[in-house]
């Protein structure tokens, strides 16, 4: 289950578990005075709503792992244990956002949507979210400004709430130049860790013939020859002399490939316990290769760090 995590908050799919969370979010008339519906007069109304959104977050991880596209990408935010809000793409590119009205003020809703940019840029092929907006509602209209959207137009009459009709003001955020977080403090507390399987080393060779054949996980030419990045089975195959068998963690936060300090926060940390890291940094993702015997202890220390700064 796809989770996002940010200094002060998680972001994680909704579940059937979390109806009375929600209901009293959507059931409250102040908080949704400028939504798409009046708030909801019944828990059944909320359970539907509840169902339709676990349905989606399931089918949305389900395409995302499979590497297909998604038209939704949706969250619910929770905050000290307690599920305090929602954000995220219910039908892409459209993005979305609430949060409890005893929570205004305090830059929450801010950081949910700044991860939730991050992640929607990195994780689908858009070329720019948009988000509406009722002209009156000047809080909303405030955030998005902040967040770097732009309007684009406006519309009269756009909407029946109840018995009045309501106008629109339309807003659009381009997808930047590179993806992901820049602020080390929320790549820091917003990674997740993992071990994946299996066991990979280093090789270099200057044969053509076999840097085509191989099945590797990195390839990078230098001066002297082609580094792989491969398993010790691959290497074995090729009659490749391999150096450095090891374990990948992925860190699982996307970070800008213009974020200052985050590899060297992780790699000082790892020195501190005397051991050396291998990092490789993807468009979305950073990726860790530490000595097969110590992946364990590896782990265990980025997840404390991780923690420590939450």
């Amino acid at each position: 289950m796809t989770q996002i995590r940010t200094p002060r908050l998680t972001l994680r799919r909704a579940r059937k578990g979390d109806l009375t969370a929600v209901h009293a979010l959507l059931s409250n008339p102040r908080l949704m005075r400028y939504w798409s519906t009046p708030e909801h007069e019944t828990i059944e109304q909320t359970c539907a709503w509840l169902d339709g959104m676990v349905a989606a977050g399931e089918a949305s991880d389900a395409a995302l792992a499979r590497g297909e596209p998604t038209d939704s990408d949706d969250f619910l935010i929770e905050y000290q244990g307690r599920v305090i809000g929602k954000a995220g793409a219910w039908k892409l590119p459209e993005v979305g956002f609430l949060i409890a009205t005893e929570y205004h003020g305090q830059g929450l809703m801010r950081e949910a949507m700044e991860a939730m940019i991050a992640h929607l840029f990195a994780r689908h092929p858009i070329p720019r979210l948009v988000a509406e907006a009722d002209p009156r509602n000047a809080a909303s209209i405030g955030l998005l400004t902040r967040l770097g959207f732009v309007e684009t137009h406006r519309a009269e009459r756009t909407m029946q709430w109840r018995d009045e009709w309501c106008d629109s003001v339309y807003f659009a955020l381009d997808r930047p130049n590179a993806p992901g977080i820049v602020d080390l403090s929320t790549l820091i507390a917003g990674m997740e860790p993992e071990l994946k399987p299996g066991r990979y080393v280093f090789a270099t060779t200057t044969d053509a013939a076999k840097i085509a054949a191989a099945d590797a996980l990195m390839r990078f030419r230098e001066a002297e020859g082609t580094t792989l990045i491969l398993t010790p089975e691959e290497a074995a195959r090729l009659a490749l002399d391999a150096v450095f068998p090891c374990r990948m963690i992925t860190l699982n936060v996307t970070s800008s490939l213009q974020a200052i300090g985050f590899l060297a926060a992780i790699t000082a940390e790892l020195a501190k316990l005397g051991m050396g890291v291998n990092p490789v940094s993807g468009f979305h993702h950073d990726h860790l290769f530490v000595p097969e015997d110590r992946a364990d202890q590896a782990l265990a220390a980025l997840r404390a760090l991780s923690a420590r700064n939450r």
